[in-house]
């Protein structure tokens, strides 16, 4: 593979890079795993408030859902970029879940009296003040899991893009994105680029008037990987034999199947679990 061809398929996969229903399921061991995703807009100068509100009130109760088997994870991410004052949101809290039915209801008067032993009905009510106070909750999302290379631990930056696939064209990109964007991923992840990588469709809201439907995340465990240089034998190993031609012919079907809507930064700020990626 050319340098040409190299830096050509470095920028396709960075504008790749999250998290309509979806189409088809993974082919492979991959679990069924569920994410809820819920965007926050917090006011310049709360920002202090909204996470300790995150951390002493949210994460023990978060903690306690993990411990009944409601819950796989928790995550908290501050926006890197977009950033501004103009930006609908700039935190964003992941729930994984590995059963559908698990995000139904679990936020029972049990797991908060286990995550806040002794608090009265009027601390409660506190905690729910403090919170509506601390940020808006501008939308809440649910995606799919369809395939993964999973982080060995909870990576420090990912970079989340939303994708747009046609009516109908679900199968067709998710067959790209395994058999073809993976193997890159494996490679770059087996040289050191990143820590893992994702691809994801969104469940709720679904239809015609959501602007995606798909979505992949690169997760990296250093700041300046998420623009390092890929060196071409990454790409070789990935795909040995492969012509300039046909690498062509990859990047030609890629921008076919489906169009870029965004990409974001994300930074984790905490998480409940050191293996948030790996159920």
């Amino acid at each position: 593979m050319s340098k040409s061809y190299a830096s050509k398929a470095i920028l396709l996969a960075v504008l790749f890079t999250v998290i309509v229903v979806p189409t088809s399921r993974a082919q492979d061991d991959t679990p069924t795993s569920y994410f809820q995703v819920d965007f926050m807009k917090v006011a310049p100068g709360n920002e202090a408030e909204y996470l300790d509100v995150e951390h002493s009130i949210w994460k023990p109760i978060h903690e306690a859902r993990q411990r009944a088997g409601n819950l796989v994870s928790w995550s908290l991410y501050m926006i890197r970029y977009p950033s501004g004052t103009n930006t609908e949101y700039n935190f964003v809290t992941v729930n994984a879940y590995s059963d559908f039915n698990h995000t139904e209801n679990s936020f029972s008067d049990n797991v908060v009296q286990q995550a806040h032993p002794g608090a009265s009905e009027a601390d409660r009510n506190e905690m729910m003040n403090r919170t509506g106070a601390s940020r808006d909750l501008v939308r809440s999302e649910m995606w799919m899991l369809h395939d993964v290379l999973a982080p060995s631990s909870p990576a420090q930056y990912v970079t989340v893009t939303h994708m747009t696939v046609p009516p109908g064209g679900g199968e067709d990109y998710l067959t790209l994105e395994r058999e073809i964007w993976k193997p890159i991923h494996a490679a770059s992840v087996e040289a050191g680029y990143r820590s893992g990588w994702g691809v994801y469709s969104m469940m709720f809201p679904n239809g015609a008037s959501e602007p995606y439907n798909y979505g992949t995340v690169n997760f990296f465990d250093e700041y300046s990987d998420i623009v390092a240089d890929i060196p071409d034998e990454v790409w070789e190993n990935a795909h040995p034999g492969y012509t300039e031609a046909m690498w062509d012919d990859v990047f030609a079907r890629t921008l076919e199947v489906r169009s870029v809507y965004d990409s974001q930064l994300w930074q984790l700020v905490e998480t409940t679990n050191t293996a948030a990626y790996e159920d």
